[in-house]
């Protein structure tokens, strides 16, 4: 298979044109997050990209997570994981809801333990540490 350079010359073009830009910085990562409107410093953006800190899992550890949005939608930042077992699944979630181009509403933490019917509120996980906005790509 041929690869065609004048693409791939385009994409890294692309790359190097791209702006990155801190909007939204979570002033206490540390400490739980329910639900509340976040207002970003600038509305100038193409895409953003969300991380989250997901609190430790059963093991102790603890991961950072991305979810890119691009202008305009609503999104959701979820995360399965369990016990080297298998015994003890669960799901992670936090919904992401745009408001404006420069506010977003994240809703509480929710956690669906495998085999239950409903969720339980949980603002200690997949708490957003920051929010990047992506200019030019």
């Amino acid at each position: 298979m041929e690869v065609n350079s004048l693409k791939i010359n385009e994409r890294i073009a692309a790359l190097e044109n791209m702006k990155m830009q801190i909007l939204w910085e979570n002033p206490n990562p540390n400490q739980d997050f329910p639900t509340q409107v976040v207002t970003l410093s600038s509305s100038d953006y193409d895409f953003l990209d969300f991380y989250f800190a997901r609190s430790s899992d059963i093991t102790g550890r603890y991961f950072r997570l991305q979810c890119r949005l691009i202008r305009g939608f609503n999104g959701m930042m979820s995360s399965i994981f369990g016990d080297q077992s298998g015994s003890q699944i669960e799901m992670r979630i936090r919904e992401i809801g745009w408001v404006s181009y420069s506010q977003f509403r994240f809703g509480n933490g929710l956690v669906k333990q495998a085999g239950e019917t409903t969720a339980t509120t949980r603002n200690d996980i997949l708490i957003p540490e920051i929010i990047v906005g992506v200019k030019g790509f």
